[in-house]
Order: structure tokens, then sequence, then C-alpha cells
């Protein structure tokens, strides 16, 4: 009986003491002070995107109601807080401040973290020859930027179009020819014969003469032959000439370019191949043919023959000529 009740007593005690003791921890557990998780705030960073306008490089011609102006359109979100939008122009990689959308801007809008700009920006002289785009910014109010770069363009002055008729006469019991001559200078384009310019200091970009190797043609003045015909001129032009295609063209010049289309005639003077002799244009009396030429002050230019016309001795070419522009200084 004793060994069985000093059992009960231990068990008693043991079951006391493993109570005590859980007390204990359960109340140090409620006690002590509260851990609470750290709160992280997290930024949302600023965007913009395109929302409308190409990405790609406008070919743009100046005065062109299709292609003088870039009209483009970009979204600016701000999620946790706008403050401010900056347009920037940039000419050959320099960046000046085109506008500013902040608190000073009439088209801020305090309870909006998005902003809408629409660029319509008119190409200018001043844009030609000149890699151009506009850059924009936005940063948020917790100065977070982000940067989206639009409207590239490459910018051509409109072309000059004007129909001229050049003449020749050639004596063939004589080796000397009187040849017309086709005077380009800035919007200027004429069709001179010879006693008219031979001492006037005329800008002369080819002459329409003939010999018999290549029968009637255009050239560059300075392979003209004889030289004496073009020995007082203060400017002559080493025209440089490419012909489209070998035989006529069944349509006319205008009915494939006009004067918006400088980027298609540069383009396809760059991609055809120089003739035999590429300061001259022969073949001008064999029907509607079409050449693309360059001047040597870098202006190109698309002419085709309209019509050609011989009467004893005295021949007549007709031609339609397109010739990108100058910068007016």
């Amino acid at each position: 009986m004793k060994k069985l009740s000093s059992y009960l007593l231990s068990i008693v005690v043991i079951g006391y003491l493993v109570l005590v003791i859980t007390s204990l921890i359960s109340c140090s557990k409620d006690d002590g002070p509260a851990v609470q998780e750290e709160e992280i705030l997290k930024e949302t960073p600023p965007t913009l995107t395109l929302e409308n306008g190409s990405e790609d490089v406008q070919l743009g011609i100046i005065g062109s109601p299709e292609n003088g102006v870039l009209t483009h359109s970009i979204k600016a979100v701000a999620p946790d807080g706008f403050k401010s939008l900056v347009i920037s122009k940039v000419v050959d990689g320099n960046e000046t401040e085109y506008e500013t959308i902040d608190a000073n801007h009439p088209n801020y809008n305090a309870n909006s973290n998005t902003q809408i700009y629409n660029l319509n920006y008119n190409l200018k002289e001043k844009d030609l020859h000149h890699k151009l785009n506009f850059k924009a910014v936005v940063t948020d109010i917790n100065n977070n930027t982000f940067a989206l770069d639009f409207a590239q363009a490459r910018a051509e002055m409109q072309m000059i179009k004007t129909t001229i008729i050049l003449s020749t006469i050639v004596p063939y019991n004589n080796s000397t020819t009187i040849p017309f001559y086709l005077y380009i200078n800035g919007n200027s384009i004429a069709s001179i014969g010879y006693n008219g310019v031979k001492d006037s200091g005329k800008s002369i970009a080819a002459v329409f003469s003939y010999n018999k190797y290549d029968g009637f043609y255009l050239s560059s003045p300075y392979i003209t032959i004889p030289k004496d015909v073009v020995q007082n001129f203060d400017h002559r032009s080493t025209t440089k000439f490419k012909r489209a295609k070998d035989e006529p063209y069944e349509l006319a010049l205008d009915a494939e370019y006009g004067i918006f289309d400088a980027h298609n005639v540069i383009s396809k003077f760059d991609e055809l191949d120089f003739n035999a002799n590429e300061q001259k244009a022969t073949g001008v009396d064999n029907g509607p043919m079409r050449y693309f030429f360059r001047t040597d002050d870098n202006r190109t230019g698309v002419f085709q023959v309209k019509k050609y016309l011989n009467i004893g001795v005295d021949s007549h070419l007709e031609i339609e000529i397109l010739i990108t522009d100058v910068v007016k200084v």
C-alpha cells in the first residue's frame, strides 16, 4: 500500500509541475511584446507608350500635306503620382527642351496620374540633312523616370518640276555642232542656246549635243567636245547619269513621280548602276527614255524624254524634269 501511494503521489507531483511549466510558458508568450511584420511599400515605376504614329523613320517632305508633319501621341502613366513629362527635340544627338508638362503647365492635372501628349510638328528647312527625332521623359513623385524616343524623321524639300526643250544644230558635213545647254541653279531651270550663254557665266548642268560615236546625248560640260563651247563658264557641273532601263518607258514620268517623291528619286538613283560613261546620257533620241542624275552640289533628279524631233539639221529634244530643291539661305 505504501508503494502504491508513493507512486500515485509522484504522478500527481509530475502532473502538477507540467501544468505549472505550461502555464508559465503561456503567460510568457501572452505578456511579452508583440512582434510585428515590417510593412514594405513597393514603388511602381512610370511608363511611356506610343499611342499613335509609326515607330519607323518618317521620310518627310517639307510642305507635304501627308508627310510634312510629324503627328504622334504618347501616353505617360505614373501610378505613384505624376510629376512631369519633358519633351525634347533631338537633332544629330543634341537635345533641346521642346515642351514640359508639370504643375506650371496649363494641361497639368493634379488629380490624374496619366498624361497624353500630342506632337504636331511641321518639318522645316533647318531640319534638312539632319538626324531628327523627339524624346519624352516622364518623372513620378518618387523621382523615378522612363524615357522614350519617337517621331524619327528625315526631311527633304519638295522637288522642282518643269518641261523644257533643248535644241542642237548638226551640220553633218562639218566637225562642229551648235549645242544647247541645260541650266540649273536654285529653283531656276532653263534651256539656253550657244549664243546666249557662252559669255554669261551661267551654271551649266548638261549639254545637249551630237557626235558620230554617241549620237545625240546629254553630257556633263566637263567631257563636252569641243571644249571651247564651255570653256568660258564660271560653273560647270560634273553631272552623272544613270539610265533607268534600256528600253523606252511606256508610262509618262508624272505617272510615277511627283514633287513630293524626293526620297523615292534619291533611292532609285542610289540603287542603279552608272552608265558606261557616267557623265553622259546617250540614246536620248530613241523614244521616251528615262535617266536619273546627280549634280555636283548633291542635287538628285530624274528626266524623261517626252519627244524627239528632227527637222533638217535642227534637232529638238523635249524633256520633263524633276529635281530636288536646295536650302534657301
